[in-house]
């Protein structure tokens, strides 16, 4: 009986359980998901920010962003390194902290956001920046919250 040794490589182990590849090599928000008009008074509407982790290094200080209008201060950030997830005092009653994606990425998991009952004052523009020791990227879409 003959056995074949098979050499272990840590890195495609990791890519194949963990990381998402939609594109080779570079950290890239692929599509930005944005609700373009939404009643006042909704109970809820999600904002996601679907993003490729193709290179381990992109894992290294990874951060995710959510801003609104020109505010330089994040309305939500997710550092996974650190088990840290803030909204900002403005935003925080309206997004629901409580709030996780059910994806088997752990990178993945707290990329979205839930706003609860958002209202006209919320109408704007929306952005979601991730980056990486190695890598940035940033999308930005119009929300409108129409209504009484």
């Amino acid at each position: 009986m003959t056995f074949r040794s098979h050499s272990f490589d840590p890195v495609n182990h990791f890519k194949s359980c963990f990381v998402d590849s939609l594109s080779v090599g570079k950290l890239m928000i692929q599509d930005l998901i944005v609700p373009t008009l939404v009643e006042n008074g909704t109970k809820s509407i999600v904002l996601d920010c679907l993003y490729n982790l193709d290179d381990p290094k992109d894992l290294i200080k990874f951060v995710l962003k959510w801003f609104f209008n020109d505010d330089p201060e994040p309305i939500y950030q997710w550092i996974p390194e650190k088990n840290s997830r803030v909204a900002s005092r403005r935003f925080e009653s309206r997004i629901n902290m409580n709030f996780s994606l059910s994806v088997p990425h752990l990178f993945q998991r707290y990329r979205a956001i839930e706003i609860i009952y958002p209202t006209t004052d919320l109408t704007g523009m929306y952005s979601c920046q991730v980056q990486s020791l190695t890598d940035y990227d940033s999308k930005k879409k119009p929300l409108l919250v129409f209504g009484e």
